[in-house]
């Protein structure tokens, strides 16, 4: 990494001395191309500095990422007299300058991404997917901000090529915060072959930006959002003047079918396979959506790492929202709500983490993928089973999620409180007291059991025997070679077709943990032929769940009930 500092000290004129400095900083993006290729894009931070030292933070840590600072290239710094790095915090740049000296803060993000490639194999987007034509980028991998307890105003620019269109949550910060908070939380997409459509619907100006192909139309996935939209805006009586969806590919790892999201201030960020099923991306998109209020308008999270404390909450509601708006607004049918949900209490049934308490899944949320869900599981089974419970006290949840809004807006000090000290004390406020059902299931990970009828109308909830998921194959070769070994001759993989050599090209269906749901894999076998292999990845031993089911042959009318029970 080169490093440059540049000093312009003695350059002020008397004037600037004299006025109060400019708090505001100004970001800006500017793609470089060498020979039409997108080889770098180039970040710059302007400001001036409010006192003799200042701090900038480099970026460093957020999510599953680390060391972003490692990847930003010839940093250049003009406008100060000194600038010093910490031993203990080599993301941090400390600047000696005049009062109301114009610091600069500039580098560089080099391409990573090879043509015909998607996305690097080994990035979800969590760090910055730069070149040939296009980039994707979430604000918290690129962005430098000056440290300090107060939040500054900011500006923002992006220096475009011809013929690239670029659309990110910053370009409308009027109806955001307008600070430095937007920056870090940013998406910033561009490309040749970025598309952005624009529509107007009751509340706000919505804009979808989409990269990349797949295998569902952009009609379907833009009829979806907007409808979704409507629907969670209805639901809140409450929209936003300017919102931005986006949409970009990433590449498949082999057994894997990724989609996932991003809530950002006035956007949300989807990010999937090519060959996601559209039905997976829905309830992604219905899940982003939601966070525009929850924890947004519902009550700050923990600060820090006890962010993860809240997750049942922030996570978990919204995941059980997401399922229940996304069949309300008719975009997925009641085979497929079911099939979520019972996905998840399978998911729930079978974590190892089932009865950790809530401080554990705090230490390990970033560990992997089951630490990371069970907070999520954990709280939109709360949700079903809070709901059933004080249904029969005259208040539904939905109740409760907009009193807990409206309070939180006229008061402070409630908004401040940790969540489950606010949930537990709106709840009483509503004569359906909560502290102990927290205590339990959240403090201290007892297991949640649904009543049979937390779903109402014709949806019950019953408890199976179901078989372990099995693959029959050996997964580690699996992942490390993309060919599949060790495969059981006592197995339904091998009854189906499944030989040892036979190399992996896609995985056909949903990542599951459910040994109900079919595993179809396109191969290519060692006489160089391609053939499809579907079976029910099911083991041996067996264990006990809930599950959600419907009567077979219902009528029209019975249908339309058990609807209109899931969205009362």
């Amino acid at each position: 990494m080169r490093y440059h500092v540049m000093a312009l000290a003695g350059l002020l004129v008397t004037s600037q001395a004299q006025a109060a400095p400019d708090p505001t900083v100004h970001y800006s993006l500017k793609p470089v191309l060498t020979d039409g290729q997108l080889t770098a894009v180039e970040f710059d931070m302007r400001f001036q500095a409010t006192q003799a030292q200042t701090e900038v933070d480099l970026p460093d840590r957020w999510a599953r990422g680390k060391d972003y600072y490692k990847g930003l290239k010839d940093i250049e710094i003009t406008g100060a007299t000194a600038v010093s790095i910490p031993a203990n915090r080599p993301a941090q740049r400390i600047l000696t300058a005049a009062p109301g000296a114009e610091i600069t803060v500039r580098y560089h993000v080099d391409a990573n991404l090879k043509a015909g490639e998607e996305a690097p194999i080994a990035t979800d987007m969590t760090y910055p997917v730069v070149g040939p034509n296009r980039f994707y980028i979430l604000g918290e991998s690129v962005w430098s901000t000056v440290a300090g307890t107060d939040e500054r105003p900011v500006t923002f620019s992006a220096d475009m090529p011809a013929g690239w269109a670029f659309a990110s949550n910053l370009q409308d910060l009027t109806s955001l915060h307008g600070n430095d908070s937007d920056v870090a939380e940013s998406i910033l997409v561009g490309g040749t072959d970025l598309h952005i459509e624009s529509i107007q619907t009751s509340h706000t100006r919505l804009r979808i930006a989409s990269a990349g192909r797949f295998d569902f139309t952009l009609a379907d996935f833009t009829d979806r959002t907007e409808r979704i939209i409507a629907t969670e805006q209805a639901f809140w009586n409450d929209g936003q003047p300017s919102f931005l969806v986006t949409l970009a590919p990433i590449s498949p790892e082999p057994g894997h079918m990724s989609s996932h999201g991003e809530g950002r201030p006035g956007a949300f960020a989807i990010m999937t396979v090519p060959d996601a099923p559209l039905e997976t991306v829905t309830f992604s998109l219905a899940h982003e959506y939601f966070h525009s209020w929850n924890p947004e308008k519902l009550g700050q999270t923990e600060s820090g790492a006890d962010e993860a404390l809240s997750y049942w909450f922030s996570e978990g509601f919204t995941d059980y929202y997401g399922r229940k708006l996304a069949f309300k607004a008719g975009v997925v049918s009641l085979e497929q709500f079911i099939a979520e949900w019972n996905e998840a209490l399978d998911r729930y049934a079978n974590s190892p983490h089932r009865t950790a308490p809530n401080t554990e899944l705090r230490d390990h949320q970033w560990a992997d993928e089951t630490w990371h869900k069970i907070a999520y599981d954990r709280g939109s089974i709360l949700a079903a089973y809070l709901n059933a419970e004080w249904r029969t006290k005259g208040v539904t949840l939905d109740r409760f999620i907009h009193t807990l809004r409206d309070k939180v807006a006229a008061d402070p000090g409630l908004a401040a409180m940790p969540t489950e000290q606010r949930v537990a004390s709106v709840a009483a406020g509503l004569g359906v007291p909560a502290s102990e059902e927290l205590a339990r299931f959240i403090d201290r990970g007892e297991a949640i059991t649904l009543p049979e009828d937390a779903f109402g109308g014709c949806i019950r909830v019953i408890m199976k025997t179901v078989p372990d998921v099995d693959y029959g194959f050996d997964l580690k070769t699996f992942h490390d070679t993309h060919i599949f070994r060790g495969v059981k001759p006592d197995s339904p993989a091998y009854t189906a077709g499944l030989r040892d050599g036979m190399a992996f090209l896609t995985f056909k269906d949903k990542d599951s943990s459910d040994s109900s749901m079919p595993a179809t894999f396109e191969v290519r076998d060692t006489d160089g032929k391609t053939q499809t292999i579907t079976y029910l990845p099911q083991g041996k031993t067996s264990h006990v769940r809930q599950q959600l089911m419907v009567p077979a042959g219902l009528t029209a009318d019975q249908a339309k009930a058990c609807a209109a029970a899931i969205t009362s």
